[in-house]
């Protein structure tokens, strides 16, 4: 941050868009106005309540999504007969990715890379939940479906990135294409009473509403750490942020997992990164007005490209190892998705501090 401590207060009256992203409380005005921070190590103890903060947070996401979101999502797959794995790309996959949906849809996103954050948070999911269930819990996959989802996994990825790297302005429908939400309608005489639909409702609606809430205040909070450590938005947003996102969801197919649903929880995490891709990004493009306005290459970013080269490594080296171990999960794989995760974070640190250089052209401009 390249202001001194004496003019952040009135920067943070001056700046509108302050007013526009907070949600709960503007935290730039709280930690130069009324707390008057004037000096760096009392802004280092405010990061530490920040990260504080921001561990509450991803509890209470991990709390709702476990203990509310996830058991009413079984609930309707029970209703509807659904397979394990179907249930899984669908279900919870469209579950988990709600509160990055929600989070597209609000002003804290509207000038983000929204790309590289999407991106990152499916590469993220893969490599570190995948991981996380291929060594706790080795299983055998489904070949057929397991296949087709990384396929189509790869599909999706390469659609977004060609709409978004056309030299053209983004439009609404350009969010449609993408969009790709499933709505499934089954009822039953020999369950209970049909108006206990009318509590799923109301039981989805509030977790929607505290995993909305929680996931603004994340990424605000997650800006604001970047700054003062002198991070670069985009490089915390595909890094700390994917990593905290992550956890709930890990922590939610992993916990499947352990009780024997391995193929819901690889259903999961296929589905999650799909609907994060497409149905994320298509709500941002259809309801961000300044998505829609000039170049979309601040939605990519500077890590943003990094990501896709890295996804797309992650995906095509699952398609190897899925077929070489005849579709069984092992610890090897878990253990080679770790060290994968762990390249990426090396290479995005580097390209952060520019010791290598990203996966991108340099923009120019050539001479007249």
């Amino acid at each position: 941050m390249e202001y001194a401590f004496e003019e952040r207060c009135a920067l943070a009256h001056k700046v509108h868009e302050c007013d526009i992203v907070s949600t709960l409380s503007n935290y730039f005005s709280l930690l130069y106005c009324e707390l008057k921070i004037r000096r760096r190590i009392e802004e280092l103890i405010a990061l530490f309540f920040i990260l504080v903060l921001v561990l509450c947070l991803m509890v209470l996401i991990s709390n709702v999504v476990d203990s509310h979101f996830s058991p009413m999502l079984k609930i309707i797959a029970m209703k509807m007969g659904m397979s394990q794995y179907i249930a899984g790309t669908t279900l919870v996959a469209l579950g988990n990715t709600l509160p990055e949906a929600l989070a597209n849809m609000m002003p804290v996103r509207s000038e983000a890379p929204m790309y590289s954050i999407s991106i990152s948070n499916s590469l993220t999911l893969i490599l570190v939940g995948g991981g996380v269930i291929c060594y706790l819990k080795p299983f055998k996959m489904n070949p057929h479906s397991t296949m087709r989802d990384l396929l189509y996994l790869i599909l999706s990825c390469e659609v977004l990135t060609f709409l978004l790297l056309r030299p053209k302005t983004i439009t609404p429908r350009d969010g449609i294409f993408p969009l790709a939400i499933i709505v499934f309608v089954h009822s039953r005489t020999d369950i209970p009473p049909v108006y206990h639909s009318m509590f799923l409702g109301l039981n989805a609606g509030g977790c929607l509403l505290i995993m909305g809430i929680c996931a603004a205040e994340l990424e605000i909070l997650c800006c604001i750490a970047g700054l003062i450590v002198y991070l670069s938005e985009g490089f915390v947003a595909v890094t700390f942020r994917s990593m905290a996102g992550s956890i709930d969801d890990t922590i939610v197919v992993v916990s499947l997992a352990l009780e024997g649903y391995e193929q819901l929880a690889l259903g999961a995490i296929l589905g999650a990164p799909i609907f994060n891709i497409l149905v994320s990004m298509g709500l941002a493009i259809l309801l961000q007005e300044t998505v829609r306005h000039g170049t979309a290459w601040f939605l990519i970013g500077k890590h943003g490209m990094n990501c896709y080269i890295f996804l797309n490594v992650a995906v095509i080296s699952m398609l190897f190892w899925t077929l070489t171990f005849n579709y069984i999960a092992r610890r090897s794989a878990g253990v080679f998705s770790f060290l994968l995760y762990l390249i990426f974070i090396i290479f995005a640190a580097c390209v952060e501090w520019n010791v290598v250089h990203e996966f991108s052209k340099d923009l120019h401009v050539d001479p007249k």
